[in-house]
């Protein structure tokens, strides 16, 4: 990707249409749960020692890393039963995309079954964004690029992939960027909802087991933009999820929505691990199961559990690099347009066909949901 991709956003023009229209849905703060919790505001705050830290912050304007913990609790009468969820946000005159046709998928995965969504300016795929972190190497001698996806979880928060951002060859980034609903040519990107919609990224914040050990079951990450970008593009709920499924996980269909990088490019690799250049920006649709979560395996006994309890998702949805960071979302008939946030995609997994993600345990609802709101 060449530098000058930057200078191609300031003159990017606008895609105009005339959607479905649907009413505007916000409820900011709010939790719903069940009659077996009590709830209690959660906050974040920065704190000068990593001593019972929650989540490692670095401030892209100030350049400072910093320790967040988490001050007071949703607090749990039953706990492993009360499921939390939180509303996202649909701005008007923005069209619901139409999941309805897509086919039951196999366990396994065969055939790519991924395509390109119909319309970014329909929820949610409005809600996400392609990203490009930019990295100084060697004292500014070398510049690299990372790319992903993320997912406007609030007004000014993304969710996304923490290996898409803090890498432990690199560090922090220079810059992140993020561009909701973008799509078409790299010479000629479309935004629908222009050039105010394009994020920059002032925070950052990542779990403290993966930027001490780049523990992947850790592998989540939060981000900040300096302006309510979600407020034009819309945002999504998410929830700690019992998948309502009774110990069944073949049931529901689960959808993730990104921006692969083999899919936007003219299909030959540039190096051998296979890597492809982007020439468009188009998202792409894929839908699958959960295989397996570490909430139903009674064997599972991940290290730092107690300290850093996470969980582990297992699925079959298509995907290829760029995608990382990608919200995987359950559907369900909502006035929110169907869509709920129940984990992060993070990469391949070790059980050939699958893919593996960060599910939305517990306590990282709580750091949601007070990050969002903070």
């Amino acid at each position: 990707m060449k530098k000058r991709l930057f200078c191609l956003f300031l003159i990017v023009s606008i895609f105009l249409t005339m959607p479905v229209t649907v009413s505007a849905i916000e409820i900011i703060g709010s939790i719903d749960a069940d009659d077996n919790a009590t709830l209690i505001s959660p906050m974040l705050r920065p704190s000068t020692t990593p001593e019972n830290a929650i989540g490692v912050a670095y401030n892209l304007i100030t350049q400072n890393t910093y320790y967040y913990d988490l001050w007071g609790d949703l607090i749990e009468l039953n706990p492993g039963v009360s499921n939390f969820s939180t509303m996202g946000y649909i701005p008007q005159d923005v069209g619901i995309a139409n999941m309805g046709t897509i086919a039951s998928p196999d366990i396994v995965s065969g055939p790519d079954e991924r395509f390109i969504a119909d319309s970014t300016l329909q929820y949610p795929h409005c809600a996400t964004a392609f990203l490009i972190a930019e990295y100084s190497i060697d004292d500014g001698a070398i510049r690299a690029y990372a790319y992903g996806t993320a997912t406007m979880i609030g007004p000014s928060v993304a969710l996304t992939s923490a290996h898409s951002l803090y890498s432990h060859s690199w560090g922090w980034p220079d810059t992140v960027t993020i561009y909701p609903g973008i799509y078409g040519s790299v010479l000629t990107p479309q935004l629908p909802f222009g050039t105010d919609s394009i994020g920059e990224v002032t925070e950052i914040v990542v779990s403290v087991p993966y930027y001490e050990t780049a523990a992947d079951k850790h592998d989540w990450a939060l981000i900040r933009v300096s302006e309510p970008i979600g407020y034009q593009c819309g945002y999504l709920g998410f929830e700690n999820s019992s998948f309502n499924l009774e110990g069944n996980l073949y049931d529901p269909w689960y959808v993730l929505t990104g921006y692969p990088s083999d899919r936007n490019s003219n299909g030959i690799p540039y190096d051998d691990n296979g890597n492809y250049e982007y020439i468009t920006y188009n998202q792409y649709v894929g839908s699958g199961v959960i295989y397996y979560d570490s909430n139903y395996d009674e064997n599972y006994s991940p290290d730092q559990e107690n300290i850093f309890p996470h969980r582990y998702l297992v699925h079959t949805i298509d995907t290829y690099k760029g995608q990382s960071g990608a919200a995987i979302l359950r559907l369900e008939e909502t006035a929110t347009g169907g869509f709920v946030i129940v984990g992060v995609h993070t990469g391949p997994d070790d059980i050939e066909g699958c893919n593996k993600a960060v599910g939305i345990s517990y306590q990282l609802f709580e750091i949601m949901y007070a990050y969002r709101n903070s």
